[in-house]
């Protein structure tokens, strides 16, 4: 299989399309006009320095872009961490994030944090 016909599987995979949409916490560096990421907000604008929550696939694209930094989703908290090395086996990942490890991969290296992947390593070993 090649490379094009590998994306195009991921493209139409439902399973890739629902991790794409998570939500992530961002802080926009610029701001935007035209935008309007509040439905309840009277302005078609993002001021700098506005956080707001975006799907994953917007929030990667502005941060390419450089227009935003991604800040770490609560699924991946420092709370959520304290609770996994306490009784992982216990704890619904589910009910955090429906697709927990598969975002965690994609989420980790954008984020900065090398810590979420020994996280999802050592989560999954004791889950197991």
């Amino acid at each position: 299989m090649n490379d094009t016909s590998s994306r195009n599987g991921k493209y139409f995979d439902i399973d890739e399309i629902l991790i794409e949409e998570e939500l992530v916490p961002v802080v926009f560096h610029k701001s935007a006009n035209g935008v309007k990421v509040d439905p309840s907000a009277e302005k078609d604008c993002v001021d700098e320095g506005a956080k707001v929550e975006l799907p994953f696939w917007l929030s990667q694209e502005l941060y390419l872009r450089q227009a935003v930094s991604i800040n770490v989703p609560a699924c991946f908290n420092q709370k959520t961490r304290r609770e996994i090395q306490a009784d992982a086996a216990n704890v619904d990942l589910r009910s955090r994030c429906p697709y927990f490890y598969e975002f965690g991969c994609k989420i980790a290296p954008i984020v900065g944090d090398r810590t979420i992947g020994k996280m999802l390593l050592s989560t999954f070993q004791m889950s197991v």
